[in-house]
């Protein structure tokens, strides 16, 4: 087995709303913790933490061995921020948002903290993206941690998380706007521990559901590795970036029909 001794963690992004008009909120005053330095709202789990991104709220997961213990991680933190932010506000699992003028006045609200991370069909760097307007974007990212890591094998599982997570997210994702900001095919980032893999956005929190299918894919990615089924992405790697990338819809059927994968019911 390439990928043995799994936990699989993340760090996904929400927007904040407010109830009564619908209108998206800046998190910007409200949510404790910056990139650089998250805030520990559980001192008994280090990886429990919030913090600021742009208008956005992260949460941190602690690694995960099971699907329940992936399911719990999410739920606790978002248990955590709906009972600490006003009561006037509510957390959603929104891809893409336009916010109004008011709630982009700093520099915060104009500023993507995240650093540069690459393409795993290039092995390049994406461009960093700029914000466009209003526009601001939320994603799911799912980290992965195993023994004994390497490139070769981080790159493997992320080509099979987009051919497991984000192809048939072309089929079952609201439309949004996200695309244009992040969201396209293979985006990554290696780590010490593993891998990040950045391509999906936060629609999958949206319900247990798309939760558990989440968890259940990227075991499926993991899977399709271990068996050594990777070299057959290479023969459908333009139609998984082109499914992905531009939302086709046709190609997006055809690969999850060839490779039977499974969607949220």
């Amino acid at each position: 087995m390439l990928i043995n001794n799994v936990q699989i963690g993340g760090d996904p992004e929400l927007f904040l709303r407010e109830k009564e008009t619908g209108k998206i909120i800046t998190a910007e005053g409200i949510v404790k913790g910056t990139k650089s330095k998250p805030f520990n709202f559980d001192p008994e789990d280090e990886f429990a933490c919030t913090s600021l991104d742009c208008v956005l709220a992260e949460i941190n997961l602690k690694p995960a061995k099971t699907k329940a213990e992936y399911y719990h991680a999410i739920e606790k933190a978002l248990n955590y921020l709906r009972n600490t932010i006003p009561n006037n506000l509510e957390v959603v699992a929104l891809p893409a948002a336009r916010l109004e003028a008011d709630q982009l006045v700093t520099s915060i609200a104009n500023t993507f903290g995240c650093s540069t991370d690459k393409n795993v069909w290039t092995d390049s760097s994406n461009p960093r993206p700029r914000p466009m307007g209003n526009l601001r974007s939320a994603g799911c990212h799912i980290t992965l941690g195993y023994d004994n890591p390497n490139k070769t094998v981080n790159s493997m599982w992320v080509k099979a998380m987009d051919l497991f997570l984000s192809v048939p997210s072309v089929i079952q994702e609201p439309m949004n706007e996200r695309k244009a900001l992040y969201g396209k095919a293979g985006a990554y980032r290696q780590q010490k521990w593993g891998a990040e893999y950045r391509s999906l956005s936060n629609y999958v929190l949206s319900t247990k559901e798309l939760i558990e299918w989440t968890y259940d894919n990227t075991i499926a990615a993991i899977d399709f590795v271990n068996e050594g089924n990777s070299y057959m992405l290479n023969d459908e790697a333009d139609i998984i970036i082109d499914a992905i990338n531009n939302n086709n819809e046709e190609k997006a059927l055809y690969l999850i029909d060839k490779f039977k994968i499974k969607l949220a019911a």
